[in-house]
């Protein structure tokens, strides 16, 4: 365990000395936040902000921020890998696409912490579907920080060159 975090801490120093990636981090991780605060207010009728923030739970709030900060950490870094890897081949791109796609979806499904926002992001999928990850909410975000930091590690693995298949040119 200790070693992962520490091919992850690494990377993260790597890729951070630019601080454009750190900056689009905080930013991503900001627009992820009011996006999954925002979008039940432009879609439920009659709803505001006040009475939005007042139905959520102060964890839920620690929750989204935490999504949304590992998913702006796994954007970077995949934006990194991509940088470096713009003449490579297509299959490593599409590598670098799956570990960017899981932290992107994790997040979203991350979003159901709150029950107005999964009811109206997730509505599209049924009542049923929504239902089920409602009653299922904490082990589903769960699942997703575990996803999102998944992504991390293999990202952070291919910045390091610890991954024989993936290597970075640095």
């Amino acid at each position: 365990m200790k070693y992962h975090i520490s091919v992850i801490i690494e990377a993260l120093k790597i890729v951070f000395q630019k601080k454009t990636y750190l900056l689009g981090a905080v930013v991503t991780a900001l627009i992820i936040f009011i996006m999954i605060i925002a979008i039940p207010l432009l879609l439920v009728p009659g709803n505001d902000l006040a009475f939005q923030l007042s139905i959520m739970p102060p964890r839920d709030y620690g929750t989204i921020a935490l999504l949304g900060l590992l998913t702006g950490v796994s954007i970077m870094l995949n934006l990194y890998v991509f940088n470096r890897e713009r003449d490579k081949q297509v299959k490593k791109l599409g590598m670098m696409s799956v570990t960017g796609g899981f932290g992107i979806i994790s997040s979203f499904f991350g979003s159901i912490t709150c029950v107005a926002c999964a009811s109206t992001i997730l509505g599209f999928l049924g009542i049923g579907t929504v239902t089920f990850l409602l009653a299922y909410r904490f082990q589903i975000v769960l699942l997703s920080i575990i996803f999102i930091l998944l992504s991390v590690y293999f990202t952070s693995r291919k910045i390091l060159n610890l991954c024989d298949v993936c290597k970075v040119v640095k």
